[in-house]
């Protein structure tokens, strides 16, 4: 299958508003765990390229304009922020990045197969074999050590071009969408707004609310959910004649 890739003017410029990073890597992370970015699904994410801050949903500071496989064991991505003055958290966000002094990447998947690094503990660090990713975010402290921010200006790093060049871009609606999540224009006074402009506000009003009502439904599931399978494996541990289900923090998020 073709693919585009995504360039602006010259593949070793990046803009004002870009820079491109590691976002996953098949290295032992900080929580123990081995993800198999082979396996990392990526089709989903790129209707919806979501770039956040320190994996807050509500934090959205920007879009991933190109990401893929630049070699067995690495994820790369390319991320244009949200134009300037459109929230001051993607301002800020920008500003530290491209200072350098914010380079963590993290990414939050729902993984689909795993397994055990060590079949004697099965309740110890997994390997994640197949996963979906949900979205990427700039943290302080990655998980994964090896994710990062690698080119914040013109690509001099080495390998930095040939990164650029083999992401495969996302496509330009789905990255439109993403950045128009960003900030809102300032509203028209009451008294001065259009029928249509009325209607429009009152429209966005009902669908946040139905979009609350409904991540609340799907909060409450989720844990519902959740509770279930700890009950589960805590049945499994029992056979296994322990008392409890021995747990373990994880740092990097697993999607819900």
């Amino acid at each position: 299958m073709n693919e585009r890739f995504f360039s602006l003017g010259s593949v070793e410029q990046l803009a004002e508003d870009e820079v491109v990073g590691v976002a996953i890597t098949g290295d032992v992370g900080r929580d123990g765990d081995v993800w198999c970015p082979q396996g990392v699904s990526l089709d989903n994410f790129k209707r919806n390229p979501i770039v956040l801050r320190q994996h807050n949903p509500d934090l959205v500071v920007g879009s991933a304009v190109a990401i893929g496989l630049v070699d067995a064991n690495t994820i790369g991505v390319r991320i244009k922020f949200a134009p300037p003055g459109v929230s001051a958290v993607a301002d800020e966000t920008r500003g530290l990045v491209k200072s350098g002094n914010l380079r963590g990447i993290s990414a939050g998947i729902d993984p689909i197969r795993t397994e055990p690094l060590d079949p004697r503990e099965p309740f110890g660090a997994w390997r994640v074999l197949e996963a979906e990713l949900l979205e990427i975010s700039l943290v302080s402290i990655p998980a994964d050590t090896g994710a990062t921010i690698t080119a914040r200006s013109f690509a001099t790093r080495p390998g930095a071009a040939a990164m650029l060049r083999l992401l495969p871009a996302v496509p330009a609606h789905a990255i439109a969408r993403v950045l128009g999540f960003v900030g809102q224009a300032p509203l028209t006074p009451e008294g001065l707004r259009s029928p249509r402009e009325a209607f429009e506000i009152d429209r966005r009003r009902t669908m946040a609310g139905w979009a609350l009502s409904r991540a609340r439904q799907t909060e409450t599931l989720c844990y519902e959910q959740r509770q279930a399978e700890l009950r589960e494996l805590a049945e499994v541990g029992r056979e296994y004649g322990c008392e409890k289900t021995p747990s373990r923090r994880r740092l990097r998020p697993y999607g819900g």
